[in-house]
């Protein structure tokens, strides 16, 4: 069942307006952040179509509440079915000649859509891709191999190479997601269909093979501008044996993709693409299950961290031990990692934070993760010295 909750007839009067998906599923906490940072875009000419695919927290009240209070917003409300299907039923109901999607727990910058449809129609391209940001615990970085290019597709032979470029370079690959891009309503007739709608991992990757076999023309700005927050819960963070599989699930797709639109890539170039990237995934669970065994240092009585918030103070050995620990057994939460010697570097998922930080995270407590005593009644003194309870600062000596 679809319902569709303020749908206007005479909204859209101008062809370069935008239509900005978002499919919304249990997202109460962010939706707001998400919806404010679109609608208060320094480009006015959008239409934000909400589709709530069967939330039961509060978030589909709250994609109502934004149609009524803007007339540039849709809501739509759909039985729970995948944010694949969400997309669609929302594409379905776009009326702009360009599209663009956001998910519901990420949020944008003011310029983002200005600088992309600018893009767009300056370079006349049928999709222009931009970067983000990763957002994690309120801490912005970018570690992406950011560039710019134009890259023309004039031929059979331009799109296989665009194709393996794009999708398949190591050192010039795009970040495989349908947000972060605008795209040309047109191209997304023809390739959104292509996107499996079961398929829960890699979806995105299969809908931009779908894309670049579809045009003549792809910008890659070096805008940076998306926010991607970082989810504990996210697909990105699975066990490496499930990661494999699924994307070994997700290359077998590229196959039948590439049938139906007959053959942009040579079946046997296609086949040893895919073989490196199986090799790839191989040896990346190989070193998955090396730092697996050689974790040396232990929390003792982990048992009684289970569903605790826990900040690590420490980005040293004894820091990752710890951290794969909580990651393999399932217990605690780590929600940072805090140095006063790394600040400001990616460490593992983490951007480890100054002390002075701490103030601004919910935690219930600070583990220091040292080898020696000495160094850790140091830490917890500065720890103390900036406000912190010192009931809830925890040093044992790490057992091996």
């Amino acid at each position: 069942m679809i319902e569709v909750l303020m749908m206007r007839d005479s909204w859209i009067e101008k062809k370069r307006y935008i239509s900005v998906i978002v499919p919304v599923y249990q997202s109460v906490k962010t939706l707001n952040r998400c919806l404010d940072s679109i609608l208060n875009q320094t480009y006015e000419y959008i239409e934000l179509i909400l589709v709530d695919d069967g939330s039961t927290d509060g978030s589909s009240e709250i994609c109502d509440k934004y149609a009524k209070e803007y007339e540039n917003v849709v809501s739509i409300h759909i039985n729970n079915s995948g944010p694949s299907v969400a997309r669609k039923v929302g594409f379905k109901h776009s009326n702009c000649e360009y599209v663009g999607f956001v998910d519901s727990d990420d949020y944008i910058e003011p310029t983002m859509y200005e600088k992309l449809i600018c893009t767009i129609i300056e370079d006349g391209s049928d999709f222009v891709h931009s970067w983000y940001r990763f957002d994690s615990s309120g801490q912005k970085y970018c570690d992406l191999n950011v560039y710019k290019l134009l890259v023309d597709i004039p031929d059979k032979k331009g799109r296989e190479g665009a194709i393996k470029q794009l999708l398949f370079d190591s050192q010039h690959r795009i970040t495989p997601s349908i947000w972060s891009k605008i795209y040309r309503k047109d191209l997304l007739k023809k390739s959104l269909p292509l996107m499996p709608d079961t398929l829960n991992y890699g979806e995105d990757l299969v809908f931009l093979f779908a894309c670049i076999s579809f045009s003549n023309r792809v910008t890659i700005s070096d805008l940076c501008e998306y926010n991607y927050v970082v989810r504990e819960n996210s697909l990105s963070h699975l066990d490496s044996e499930i990661m494999f599989l699924k994307e070994l699930e997700m290359y077998s797709l590229f196959y039948n993709v590439n049938e139906m639109l007959n053959l942009p890539v040579k079946r046997h170039n296609l086949y040893r693409w895919i073989r490196e990237e199986i090799v790839s995934l191989l040896i990346k669970t190989s070193d998955e299950e090396k730092k697996i065994n050689s974790v040396q240092y232990t929390i003792k009585d982990i048992d009684k961290y289970l569903g605790k918030k826990i900040i690590l103070y420490g980005a040293g050995k004894v820091g990752y031990d710890y951290l794969r620990q909580m990651e393999l057994n399932d217990i605690g939460e780590p929600v940072a990692i805090c140095d006063s010697y790394k600040k400001n570097i990616l460490w593992e998922h983490f951007l480890i934070i100054n002390p002075n930080e701490i103030s601004n995270i919910e935690y219930d407590y600070i583990i220091i993760a040292v080898m020696d005593e000495e160094s850790a009644n140091k830490i917890k003194q500065m720890l103390l010295s900036i406000g912190a309870d010192e009931k809830r600062i925890i040093w044992e000596s790490p057992y091996r």
